[in-house]
């Protein structure tokens, strides 16, 4: 707020008061003109006046006091955003918290008769394909009114640890099945909750030699909540039983001895003897 003086020799002092309390004490002239920038709180309206000191000085003025002038002072508007963060499917709800834009005169939320509330929609069940809502709400100021603007959590995928087994078998079997054995599921869930369960292969033969490591690996899973890590196993293949019989020949008394010879019972996959070292 400004006071122009009819002096241009700028002599003398002007006091700005507020419903007769002093606002600006004293304030010299310059260019026949005296300015207060006071901090009013927001209300009114007020009762603005300015006095005028006068002076003796040549060519001398006489003090005088203006009329009053009405001044209301509006609130700021304060605007308040509440966070966005970002969370694994199943993960506790976090913390929503509050920024502000608007603050006036070095002021921060100190300034505030009560600082507004933040909330999400967010529970441990929110799909990883939504985003739940965050809000602020309920501050009160003497200085501002609240804008208020929403905020929004990123649900990501949940990581499933999916391993495939690793089965023995005897040199000639039959293909074994291969399960996946599962890790991370959230909020007591199981397999029934994927949309596809994963498939899991092996790429043992029945004609996978001893001591070799036929892979197992699964793949191809999907799920709205999870995405997914394969761990692969494998297959030992054990050695086979071949049960080898000597032969039982009869003789006369006197004979020369007997050839024995050894038969077999257990080859695999057609083999004989010829398989032997």
């Amino acid at each position: 707020m400004t006071s122009a003086a009819g002096n241009p020799s700028n002599l003398g002092t002007v006091t700005f008061f507020k419903d007769g309390t002093p606002l600006c004490s004293a304030v010299a002239l310059t260019g026949n003109t005296a300015t207060c920038s006071p901090s009013l709180a927001a209300g009114g309206p007020y009762s603005i006046t300015a006095t005028y000191s006068g002076t003796t000085l040549a060519p001398g003025y006489s003090g005088s006091t203006s009329g009053p002038l009405a001044q209301t002072v509006n609130k700021a508007t304060l605007t308040v955003t509440a966070s966005s963060p970002t969370v694994t499917y199943g993960d506790p709800a976090p913390t929503i918290t509050a920024s502000y834009s608007g603050f006036k005169n070095g002021q921060d939320a100190t300034a505030l008769t009560t600082e507004p509330v933040c909330t999400t929609a967010y529970t441990t069940t929110s799909d990883a394909t939504t985003t739940p809502s965050t809000n602020c709400s309920g501050g009160s100021a003497t200085n501002y009114t609240f804008s208020y603007v929403p905020g929004s959590v990123t649900v990501n995928t949940a990581t499933l640890t999916v391993t495939a087994s690793s089965p023995s078998v005897s040199y000639g079997d039959p293909v074994p099945t291969v399960t996946a054995g599962y890790s991370g599921f959230k909020n007591g869930q199981n397999a029934t909750a994927l949309t596809t369960a994963p498939t899991c292969t092996t790429a043992y033969t029945t004609a996978s030699a001893v001591a070799s490591s036929s892979a197992t690996s699964c793949s191809g899973g999907v799920a709205t909540n999870y995405s997914f890590s394969y761990v692969p196993g494998s297959v030992t293949v054990n050695t086979a039983t071949l049960t080898v019989t000597a032969s039982s020949p009869s003789v006369a008394y006197g004979d020369p001895v007997p050839t024995i010879t050894p038969g077999y019972s257990g080859f695999k996959n057609s083999q004989d003897a010829t398989a032997l070292p």
